[in-house]
């Protein structure tokens, strides 16, 4: 564990030097006078970046491998042990409601609905403006 730790933080440094060392490189690329040399360690540099960054992601990809398969052996686990069955509370049906009451039966299916219109808009507009003309 501590050895996987001291190369990962080796990793780490290496890294952090190659990328101060590549925006070096590649200001001197971009130049005209830039000669073989420069370009060949502007590119060794930049391919050792991705080759750490590739190391990097197969970690990850091993320590993610490890718990997905844990999480499959804890479901297979899981899955062959059953839980005791639990028994049920019975439960008493449930009683029907019958309105009987004449004035609750108004309320819900007649007209004791307070929202229903007592006139018409033109009734409306003739009660609230009376004769009064409009000119457009």
């Amino acid at each position: 564990m501590t050895r996987r730790r001291e190369q990962k933080i080796q990793r780490f440094r290496e890294q952090k030097a190659n990328e101060v060392r590549l925006a070096e490189l590649s200001k001197l690329v971009e130049s005209e006078h830039s000669d073989e040399e420069v370009r060949r360690e502007f590119y060794l540099v930049t391919i050792k970046r991705w080759i750490s960054t590739a190391l990097e992601d197969l970690d990850s990809i091993h320590m993610e491998k490890g718990m997905l398969e844990q999480m499959a052996d804890s479901r297979l686990n899981q899955s062959n042990v059953k839980a005791p069955d639990k028994p049920r509370p019975c439960l008493e049906p449930l009683k029907p409601i019958i309105i009987t009451r004449d004035k609750v039966q108004a309320a819900v299916f007649g007209a004791g609905y307070p929202g229903l219109p007592t006139y018409s808009v033109e009734e409306f507009v003739q009660q609230r403006y009376g004769d009064m003309q409009i000119d457009a």
